[in-house]
């Protein structure tokens, strides 16, 4: 059993988002006969959905991840505090940019809120609580910056 339940239901609610997202792009490609594996491109195309994929393999680690490189990798402070600047860029920018175009409704509301709103917050105050931070330094900035900026361009 998890020792902090918390961080398991994080990672499962982490997981849900990213399931019900996949799910409902992979019904509507359904629906209007369209190649599936061409939905799982689109979809693992969006960089919420890589970064909240991030966010969830994080979380998962953390809260029942077995002793392992991966695990290693995934929980140091720079590579968590790297999630961690990712998911609050998908909060401001969707926030800022993208909310006003669409309101969506029913199960992709839950999805659009999970992976916008829900997890961007509840991976901050993972990180603001968990991620020790004193090997952090000002040059980690820029690794940060790689992966949106790799993706963006």
């Amino acid at each position: 059993m998890p020792r902090r339940p918390w961080l398991t239901s994080m990672a499962l609610l982490g997981w849900f988002g990213l399931a019900v997202q996949v799910y409902l792009v992979l019904l509507a490609r359904w629906q209007e006969q369209a190649s599936l594996i061409g939905g799982l491109i689109n979809v693992f195309g969006y960089f919420t959905v890589l970064t909240n994929t991030l966010v969830a393999t994080v979380l998962s680690y953390a809260a029942f991840g077995r002793e392992s490189a991966a695990k290693r990798f995934f929980l140091s402070p720079s590579v968590s505090s790297a999630v961690a600047a990712s998911i609050v860029l998908v909060a401001l920018a969707y926030s800022v940019m993208l909310r006003h175009l669409w309101q969506p409704e029913g199960w992709q509301w839950l999805a659009d809120e999970l992976l916008h709103d829900v997890m961007p917050l509840l991976f901050a105050l993972y990180w603001w609580f968990e991620v020790p931070k004193g090997s952090l330094r000002f040059r980690h900035l820029m690794v940060w910056a790689l992966y949106p900026a790799v993706y963006f361009a």
